[in-house]
């Protein structure tokens, strides 16, 4: 089977290019500072799903949605995924991932994982504001599963990365699941 891939899109300065090194098991530099993406970067994992090792490609976007657009069909060829990764602590989050899903899925059935990313101990507490959970506009994204946590501090990245790890098995096991019934 193919690698499968997953995109990984939000603004810029969410956390996505952090994220996808951490999934990968790279080290993300302290102080945590934004160094944009300037097109895509490609991180290579294997997961095991369904009793099978799969192969993931991770496509880090530019968070500059004007720059996506002309690559946007290399982008969405073979598509198997979608990662849609916010800043937790922005108000118009919320509204800017409806625009990133619109632009990258391919149609309604594009499997779909949210991940609110906070810079802030707030973040990762369960208290934390409402404007950190998710309102059903996001979380019916394809029927998206929904992450959210901290890069605050060695506790909370490594509990955000393993419950995203987690969430992301259960979508790329409905994506293969996918690649296999056609």
């Amino acid at each position: 089977m193919a690698a499968v891939k997953v995109c990984v899109v939000g603004p810029a300065g969410a956390g996505k290019t952090a994220l996808c090194k951490l999934l990968a098991g790279r080290a993300v530099p302290e102080p945590r500072t934004h160094d944009p993406t300037e097109s895509v970067r490609i991180e290579e994992i294997e997961r095991d799903i369904d009793a099978r090792t799969v192969s993931v490609q991770l496509w880090d976007c530019s968070g500059d949605l004007a720059r996506c657009q002309s690559s946007l069909p290399a982008l969405r060829l073979g598509l198997d995924a979608l990662v849609l990764v916010r800043d937790a602590e922005d108000p118009n989050g919320d509204g800017a991932l409806e625009r990133w899903h619109e632009t990258f899925a391919n149609g309604p059935d594009t499997r779909c994982l949210v991940v609110r990313v906070g810079k802030s101990a707030s973040a990762a507490r369960d208290d934390a504001p409402s404007a950190l959970t998710a309102p059903p506009t996001i979380a019916q994204l394809a029927g998206a599963r929904v992450v959210r946590g901290s890069l605050h501090d060695e506790a909370a990245v490594e509990a955000l990365v393993a419950e995203t790890r987690e969430a992301l098995d259960g979508v790329l096991a409905e994506a293969t699941r996918d690649r296999r019934g056609r």
